[in-house]
Formats: C-alpha cells, structure tokens, sequence
C-alpha cells in the first residue's frame, strides 16, 4: 500500500500541532497542574527519566512528576530550542527541546527527546527522553568530580 506523499501545508499544519501539544506540556508542568499534563500522554507509553534506571510507564511517570514537582519552589524554563520532525506518513513526529531547569542544573542543558503520535484521539506523546547535556569540554570535570 502507497503512503500518501505529505504537501507542505500538511507538514506545517501537523508541525503546528505537534508544536502546541508539547507546549502544552511545558506550560502545565511549570503550572504543577500533572493532571492536566497526563491527559497529553499516551496510556501505552515510555517515559525515561534522567536516571539510568529511570524507565517508566504513564503512571510511574506521573507520579515521579508529581512529587519532583511538589519539592521544588518555582518551576519555570524557557524552550531554547525545538526542533520538530514529522514521519513520512504524517501520524508521528520527532520531538528535540533543550532548555535548562535551574533547580536541577544552573549549569547543564536538558535536552528532552520525545515522540508525537496522532490517532482517533488527536495527537499524544506516546515516548520521552530526559537527558542532561554537558558542554563537550565539561565532560572531564564531570569525570574527575565523579571519582571522588
């Protein structure tokens, strides 16, 4: 079966989209309103942490979020950058943001990797990567300090 080529005006609409469901997300986990932030993930989806161990589905995640958020005062950071891929059928999308959130790092970038899939429900976030991101030249700073 052919896949329908994606017009440009498809590929910014569904850009537009995929767009506001992840600032959505920001803005209701800077809002601490998890609730509402759930409701823009996938019930069957894979949710990494910073920590190694850190794999978790939409309830394991949810409840990590929850309580992280309920130990920090403020929670605000600025997306410094996004970019978004669309897949060739145009029912998911590739999700890359950096941004820094103070409370865990004043010095380390987050870069938050996340996948976008579109069903009969609109659009969700269905996987997500949360990865701290040192400068190459910290990298052996951040060795040594570990050694102690």
């Amino acid at each position: 079966m052919k896949t329908k080529e994606l017009t440009t005006a498809d590929v910014a609409v569904i850009k537009h989209d995929v767009t506001r469901l992840m600032e959505n997300f920001h803005a209701e986990l800077m809002a601490k309103n998890i609730k509402a932030m759930m409701k823009l993930m996938a019930e069957d989806g894979l949710y990494c942490g910073t920590d190694p161990g850190e794999f978790m589905g939409k309830k394991e995640f949810g409840d990590m979020v929850n309580q992280t958020v309920e130990e920090m005062n403020i929670l605000e950071y600025p997306i410094q950058r996004r970019e978004v891929r669309i897949g060739q059928n145009g029912q998911s999308a590739l999700v890359l943001e950096q941004f820094v959130i103070k409370q865990f790092s004043a010095h380390m970038q987050l870069r938050l990797i996340s996948q976008c899939t579109h069903s009969h429900h609109g659009w969700l976030i269905d996987f997500m990567s949360w990865n701290f991101i040192p400068a190459n030249e910290d990298v052996e700073k951040i060795n040594k300090a570990l050694e102690q």
